[in-house]
């Protein structure tokens, strides 16, 4: 069993006369990069390192399109769309299928559990 672990009060904190914590703490909020890891070929050591990208292709490719006129489309996250379309039609009340092939489809559907049926 582990025992929980107690945070420090906000007063232990904010004083000076605390001992420096051997990690120093960042001031600016960037955000995380994708690690790979990588290997290095003299040791065979694995070490993470960010993925590396070519600055000429990336370079040459911006040149190609801004010659040709070409804009990249903007595209949205996976389930973004769909969350919009959901969203959509949660909010109208028009009917997504018309009346009569409903009412067909659900004559349809009761007969083969009763025949003689009759609909008001």
């Amino acid at each position: 069993r582990t025992k929980p672990v107690r945070h420090s009060s906000h007063r232990a904190r904010s004083s000076s006369s605390a001992a420096p914590s051997s990690f120093p703490r960042s001031t600016s909020n960037m955000a995380r990069t994708k690690q790979t890891a990588r290997k290095i070929n003299n040791n065979s050591q694995s070490v993470m390192t960010a993925p590396k990208r070519s600055v000429a292709a990336s370079a040459a490719r911006k040149s190609i399109d801004s010659k040709l006129g070409v804009k990249k489309p903007y595209r949205f996250r996976p389930g973004t769309i769909a969350l919009k379309e959901i969203r959509k039609y949660q909010k109208n009340t028009d009917l997504l299928i018309r009346k009569l092939p409903f009412q067909k489809l659900v004559r349809e559907v009761a007969g083969q559990f009763k025949t003689d049926l009759r609909f008001q």
